[in-house]
C-alpha cells in the first residue's frame, strides 16, 4: 500500500491546531496577533533547522515547509510584493467578512470598538465583523502561512516518496 500516511497522533495535532486557530480569530487583536507571529517565524525557523539535520523523507517535509511558508511569510508580512499580498488579503477579508459577521440589534451602536460595519440593505441592519487592521488580519495571515507550510511540506515529502525507486517483492 503506497502514498502518504497519516498517524491519530498528527491528526489530534491537526485538530488541536485548527481548534486554538479557530479560538485565536475569536479573539483576535494585537497580542494574538504578536504572538502568532512570533511563533511564526519561530516554526519557520525551526523548519530551516529540520532541513540541516534531518535527512531523508523528513528533509523533503521541512524543506516543503520552509519553502511555501516562508515565501507566503514574505508575500503577507514584507511590503516587496504588495500586488500578492492585496490577492491574498482580499479573499481572506471575504472570508471573514462570511463567517465573522454578526448583525447589530436596531437602536445599537452601529460601529463597536474594534469592529468594521456597514449597512445592509437587503436586511436593513447594520452587519458588523472583526477590523481587519486590529489584529485580525495578522492573525489570519499567520493561520493561513501555518496551512500553506504544511501543505507545502506535504508536497513535497510526496515528491520525495514516489521520487524513490520502486522495490519488487518476490
Amino acid at each position: 500500500m503506497g502514498g502518504l500516511r497519516f498517524s491519530i497522533a498528527n491528526l489530534l495535532a491537526a485538530v488541536a491546531l485548527i481548534g486554538i486557530g479557530l479560538v485565536a480569530l475569536n479573539s483576535a487583536g494585537p497580542l494574538t496577533a504578536g504572538l502568532l507571529t512570533v511563533a511564526t517565524v519561530g516554526a519557520l525557523l525551526t523548519a530551516v533547522v529540520g532541513v540541516i539535520y534531518r535527512a531523508g523523507e523528513a528533509r523533503a517535509f521541512w524543506l516543503g515547509v520552509v519553502l511555501f511558508g516562508g515565501v507566503y511569510f514574505v508575500i503577507a508580512f514584507t511590503p516587496a510584493l504588495p500586488a500578492a499580498e492585496l490577492s491574498l488579503r482580499e479573499p481572506l477579508k471575504a472570508v471573514r467578512r462570511a463567517f465573522w459577521t454578526t448583525s447589530i440589534p436596531a437602536g445599537q451602536t452601529p460601529l463597536p470598538k474594534g469592529k468594521d460595519s456597514a449597512f445592509d440593505e437587503a436586511a436593513q441592519s447594520w452587519r458588523s465583523w472583526p477590523a481587519w487592521d486590529g489584529g485580525f488580519g495578522a492573525t489570519v495571515h499567520c493561520l493561513a502561512n501555518w496551512l500553506w507550510a504544511l501543505i507545502g511540506g506535504m508536497i513535497a515529502r510526496w515528491f520525495y516518496v514516489t521520487s524513490l525507486p520502486k522495490v519488487e517483492k518476490d
